[in-house]
């Protein structure tokens, strides 16, 4: 007579597996966005400068103040 087969009762080493790295590629994603929106921010501070339309501290200034 066969044996009766286990009822998995939760996800498998491969599932939980697969779970750890979308994780990852999840954080990886949000990073490389939060980078990109960082250096969208900083070519228009560099295009405002340029244009004239900002004047940027002296870095005197800036130690001054902190």
């Amino acid at each position: 007579m066969k044996k009766p087969t286990p009822k998995r009762t939760g996800p498998t080493a491969a599932a939980k597996r697969n779970v750890a790295a979308m994780a990852k590629a999840r954080q990886a994603l949000k990073e490389h966005i939060s980078d990109l929106e960082g250096l969208r921010i900083a070519e228009a501070r560099l295009a405002d400068i340029d244009a004239g339309r900002v004047v940027p501290l002296p870095w005197d200034e800036v130690r001054k103040r902190l």
